[in-house]
């Protein structure tokens, strides 16, 4: 019987999941500073004035994403998340 061993590619833990996504408007505007964190508290990014983000948390996490004058989300980490809508608080 093998040994069972923790892999790591580039430094990333096979535990790990990269999201590079895009937070937005329901009219397609990018929102600049909006807050995504998952759900474990310890990676916490900030969108840049395009709207981008780059995170990487543990897998199956919860992403959630704030901004000023909009709703709250979560959303499920997965790599071939492309964008998150944002809804306006009313």
């Amino acid at each position: 019987m093998l040994p069972l061993l923790a892999v790591e590619s580039m430094g990333q833990s096979v535990n790990e999941v990269t999201i590079e996504s895009l937070v937005s408007d329901r009219e397609d505007n990018p929102i600049a500073d909006a807050t995504v964190y998952g759900d474990e508290g310890k990676a916490i990014r900030y969108t840049d004035r395009s709207g981008s983000f780059f995170i990487t948390v543990p897998a199956n996490s919860i992403l959630y994403v704030s901004a000023d004058g909009y709703i709250t989300r979560s959303v499920e980490a997965a790599p071939e998340l492309e964008r998150i809508v944002l809804e306006k608080d009313t």
